[in-house]
């Protein structure tokens, strides 16, 4: 089965918008310049990875659990 090309290119156009958006998330965390290298390379050969999206919601847990904690204090 052959995906027509209207649907063929709005699936790329949402594969590309969620790149830009991993992109930024990547760009506000507080993580290495090599890591964040090394993670950017990764989201362009597979924007869906799984590593990829393990690593975004770790490091977004670890800074909501540090806001947390702030207002707390």
């Amino acid at each position: 089965m052959v995906i027509p090309p209207s649907d063929r290119l709005a699936l790329k156009e949402e594969r590309i918008a969620y790149q830009r958006q991993a992109k930024l998330i990547l760009d506000t965390l507080d993580i290495s310049d090599r890591k964040r290298r090394r993670l950017l390379k990764e989201l362009r050969r597979n924007p869906f990875s799984k590593n990829l999206d393990k690593i975004i919601m770790a490091e977004s847990h670890f800074e909501d659990s540090a806001i947390t904690a702030d207002s707390n204090q």
